[in-house]
């Protein structure tokens, strides 16, 4: 995933569902977990500057 324009929606579907060759994480983590993911994701994706 890249793009800095990706919305939680989104970024939360491809972690629960997943896409090759990554696989589901749905029925590991809790949506809490999930969306924390989301977080860190988007933290990524900012710039430093």
């Amino acid at each position: 995933m890249r793009g800095r324009d990706l919305s939680p929606e989104f970024i939360y579907r491809r972690i629960a569902k997943g896409m090759p060759p990554m696989p589901a994480y749905g029925p590991v983590l809790s949506s809490e977990q999930i969306w924390k993911l989301v977080a860190y994701v988007q933290a990524l994706g900012r710039s430093k500057d």
